[in-house]
């Protein structure tokens, strides 16, 4: 994960260049792709002897995560190897209006429509991708344009020479007022949020679901008293963040809302919500910071951020600190650093730290990320990831001209179509298990006899799926219907292509 979240947040980074010249270069490739590793050091509740065996499988398997970008269309890979053989992969393409999940060894390919979950998130759970924090300046860009002309149409504003300090971004020189009272504000909301929404779904394109809770959550708002947008301004007069006041309700559950934010490019911003109920203990928080230092030789990336949220009584609070470092010498490149998130919840407290140290090389950025998770004195995990991120053969589309098309299918049973796909990796984990001597084994499988193991659905070998819902029938008529094929040629791999026709397609 937070692999994940390091390469997101440098790749949505419109300083990316300023941080690391090497690494904005490599994102400039069509495709990437990431290698891991991994050794563990700890692992709870594992023995010495079976964390052995567990670092002797994890020496022969290998993790790749492969990316490419063109023309409108992304294509993402994953794939398991074992003693440099594929026992697994996966690709995923998106498509206007659909995604494609394609699975080997089975050759297996699945259809699934915009804001669905994916044939591999419905089999695996999914893990929230992160979003970079810089994606919030980026939907600010291109909202603002539309945003403060359709606004003046409504209010008169006022302008205030004010300064106002936004932490770890330069001051604001200026700002704009635009305020509404209560009907105003209820009768702009509609028209606002069109001008937004759209911006929000390209920017939560890899976090669907998360779009869709935010479409519904913003569109039941109702507002009360006065509402406030002050639109923040540098020197120059540009455009460098925005504050939103007011109170907002979703049925009878009334919060102050207080949206904060700004960013100058190349040196840092903030950006925070807070929705503390209006009568009541329930609140919301989140915050975000970050900022830029350089010098000649090195360029340093600090982080921070926070999250609390008390409802019913009930509280879950979070946070991150951190920084990365880039020493730059001669066109070599070296980071290093520290973060550290904590996370509390039901008395509960975890606390991750991931130390980066990674060089680029000729063929690409690599090195360590040691991890360790501790529950308040008491270590449970410490394991080192070995990654490799270098350029990348462009992946070549799935192609096929039947799928199993679960667009509408009800979860559950989108999911019970699907699972069998994990067949392949369940069976060679049963192979290891096997070919250990018969103590080992015992042992081993003892210690990871955890209670989600002992809980969890499972897939046997042979592939008859042990049933906790009713199983669904495979679909096997062939999409689209008969006339809806059109052949193009794809630019990614230098072939012919099968697509879906559009309704005005000729």
């Amino acid at each position: 994960m937070f692999i994940l979240a390091l390469v997101m947040f440098l790749s949505c980074m419109p300083a990316q260049a300023e941080f690391s010249p090497r690494y904005a270069a490599l994102m400039e490739n069509e495709s990437i792709q990431i290698e891991l590793g991994a050794t563990f050091g700890t692992l709870s509740p594992a023995s010495d002897d079976s964390l052995a065996v567990i670092n002797d499988w994890l020496s022969r398997i290998r993790i790749r995560l492969s990316a490419s970008e063109s023309l409108q269309r992304s294509l993402v890979k994953g794939e398991v190897t074992m003693d440099g053989e594929e026992v697994f992969s996966v690709s995923i393409q998106d498509q206007p209006g659909y995604t494609l999940t394609a699975f080997s060894p089975s050759g297996s390919i699945y259809l699934t429509a915009d804001g669905e979950k994916d044939a591999l998130t419905l089999i695996s759970g999914g893990a929230d991708i992160p979003l970079s924090p810089l994606a919030v300046w980026e939907v600010y860009e291109q909202w603002a344009p539309v945003l403060y002309p359709m606004l003046e149409s409504m209010v008169t504003p006022k302008a205030s020479k004010t300064s106002t300090s936004i932490k770890n971004a330069s001051m604001s020189a200026s700002y704009i007022n635009y305020s509404f009272k209560a009907d105003e504000m209820n009768a702009a909301w509609p028209q606002i949020l069109s001008s937004l929404l759209p911006l929000m779904e390209s920017a939560l394109s890899q976090q669907p679901e998360w779009y869709l809770e935010a479409e519904a959550l913003l569109s039941k708002l109702v507002f009360s008293g006065d509402c406030r947008f002050k639109r923040f301004l540098d020197k120059k007069g540009g455009d460098m963040g925005l504050q939103f006041t007011g109170n907002a309700a979703i049925g009878d559950d009334v919060r102050k809302v207080t949206f904060f934010g700004g960013y100058t490019p190349d040196k840092g911003g903030y950006v925070s919500l807070a929705l503390p109920a209006v009568k009541g203990k329930n609140n919301f928080k989140i915050s975000f910071t970050g900022k830029l230092a350089q010098t000649d030789n090195q360029k340093t990336l600090s982080l921070e951020g926070t999250y609390s949220r008390t409802m019913d009584g009930k509280s879950h609070t979070a946070s991150l600190t951190g920084s990365l470092k880039n020493i730059l010498k001669k066109g070599d490149e070296t980071w290093s650093g520290k973060f550290t998130l904590t996370d509390k919840q039901d008395g509960v407290t975890d606390t991750w730290t991931f130390t980066p140290a990674l060089t680029f090389t000729d063929t690409g950025l690599q090195g360590d990320i040691a991890v360790r998770q501790k529950r308040g004195e008491d270590t449970l995990l410490k394991c080192a990831v070995m990654m490799h991120m270098q350029p990348a053969a462009p992946l070549n589309p799935p192609t096929s001209l039947t799928s199993k098309d679960l667009r509408g299918v009800e979860e559950a049973r989108a999911r019970a179509i699907a699972a069998q796909e994990l067949i392949p990796l369940t069976r060679a984990f049963m192979d290891l298990i096997a070919a250990l001597p018969e103590e080992t084994r015992i042992l081993l499988t003892h210690d990871l006899r955890t209670d989600s193991w002992m809980t969890a659905p499972s897939v046997s070998v042979d592939g008859a799926r042990e049933p906790a819902e009713e199983e669904a029938p495979p679909l096997s008529e062939p999409w689209p219907e008969e006339g809806q094929w059109i052949v193009e040629d794809d630019p990614w791999a230098g072939e012919s292509y099968w697509m879906i026709k559009e309704d005005n397609a000729p």
